[in-house]
């Protein structure tokens, strides 16, 4: 089965998506945390 090769490109998208939707929550919360 090739199911571990197939899942692996996808939890990096998804890692990448998530990254993605969490950035400008941090990036908010470090700004008001800096001001």
């Amino acid at each position: 089965m090739e199911s571990k090769g197939a899942s692996q490109p996808f939890c990096i998208l998804q890692l990448k998506i998530l990254c993605l939707a969490l950035y400008p929550i941090f990036s908010r919360v470090i700004w008001f945390s800096g001001v």
